[in-house]
């Protein structure tokens, strides 16, 4: 450590790239992360002013990804754990060890861990941090992805009353004149940096590196829908939900079910608010490290045309599978249909009880067992 250098700053560039191994082990995303990182770590005091200020912007970034990394480990601890089921106890009047006929006499187990529905929350909230820092960091890199916002109520007032009083056919001529008087009289504001406009900051921009991003961005945007953002759908997605009006527990209807059968371990799925909770989290950490990484690279490599700038390495989202297994199943598909049926059941919770709703099941899901 040099003298210039503080103790706060070398403790937190030795804990810089711990946490992407406890999250992927894949080492098609290891190697591409820290030639990456290293690239922008080396080097950064060698480059010249611009070149030097948009790298500090990117390992800020890589440092602020630590945290959404850290969030995303915790969540598979708690996925790996449940797969222990035998191991919990719980508070009071939840289930535990109780028994059932399934099949002829197998034993059925349900449990419901809370850690695990913090840890969704706490996944969820992180993701949607680290995005919203991609996006200011996507303007503080470049300000043409910066977006102004002109058309305010006021505005539209105004020229609806210009118009009204004109009571002409030439709107065109007074929206232009319009746009002039308003343009003195009243504020442009600049939109802030959110995830859920960065893809219009994107599209407004014709450069090669946006189009870029979008391509990546295109591939993992269905995997936010419902989570992060809302693709037209008008829903409140779990994000605003975590974030401004209810937390997890709140949403709650059901409980996490693991049944033993002759094939081996069924795990059930918990659906909250249409998403399934284990395969929403997996997608979403996935999606989210793609999106944050490739993005990073594509503005790394738009920052000088030079082979220092050039990454030997490829990433496509494929590669990105966490060490954990998703070893749950979405029961609805398998809901009251096949010719050939079981009954099993989910958990709703109220507010003082559980209740059990059995159902009927294609006995298909029976091969999702381990």
């Amino acid at each position: 450590m040099s003298d210039g250098e503080s103790i706060i700053y070398y403790t937190g560039e030795s804990m810089f790239n711990d946490r992407i191994n406890e999250v992927y082990n894949n080492q098609t995303v290891l190697n591409f992360y820290f030639e990456l990182e290293q690239k922008i770590r080396t080097n950064i005091t060698n480059a010249p002013i611009l070149t030097e200020s948009r790298m500090m912007i990117l390992q800020d970034l890589l440092r602020s990804f630590q945290y959404f990394l850290f969030a995303a480990h915790r969540f598979g601890i708690s996925v790996i754990s449940t797969y222990e089921y035998s191991d919990y106890t719980f508070g009071n009047k939840r289930p535990h060890h109780e028994y059932r006929n399934l099949n002829g006499g197998n034993v059925e187990y349900r449990f419901a861990p809370s850690e695990i529905y913090f840890d969704f929350q706490s996944l969820i909230l992180e993701s949607s941090a680290i995005l919203d820092k991609l996006t200011v960091g996507l303007i503080e890199y470049n300000d043409k992805y910066i977006m102004e916002r002109t058309n305010s109520t006021d505005r539209k007032y105004v020229t609806n009353r210009f118009k009204a009083l004109y009571n002409g056919s030439n709107n065109e001529k007074v929206d232009q004149e319009c746009g002039k008087v308003l343009k003195r009289v009243l504020p442009i504001y600049e939109e802030k940096g959110y995830f859920s406009n960065f893809e219009k900051r994107l599209r407004d921009s014709s450069s090669l590196e946006s189009v870029k991003i979008l391509e990546a961005f295109e591939e993992c945007k269905h995997f936010f829908d419902g989570v992060l953002i809302n693709l037209a759908s008008g829903k409140t997605n779990l994000r605003n939900e975590f974030a401004h009006n209810r937390n997890i527990l709140s949403l709650n209807s059901d409980l996490f079910c693991v049944y033993i059968t002759t094939q081996g371990k069924l795990y059930l799925d918990h659906i909250i608010d249409d998403l399934p909770i284990i395969q929403t989290a997996q997608k979403l950490i996935n999606s989210t490290s793609y999106l944050f990484i490739k993005t990073m690279a594509i503005l790394f490599q738009h920052i000088e045309f030079k082979s220092f700038f050039k990454l030997t390495r490829t990433i496509e989202l494929n590669d990105f599978k966490t060490v954990w297994q998703n070893h749950y199943v979405d029961y609805r598909p398998y809901l009251n249909n096949g010719d050939t049926r079981i009954s099993l059941h989910t958990t709703e919770r109220t507010k003082e009880h559980f209740i059990e709703n059995f159902q009927e099941f294609n006995d298909e899901i029976l091969k999702h067992s381990i």
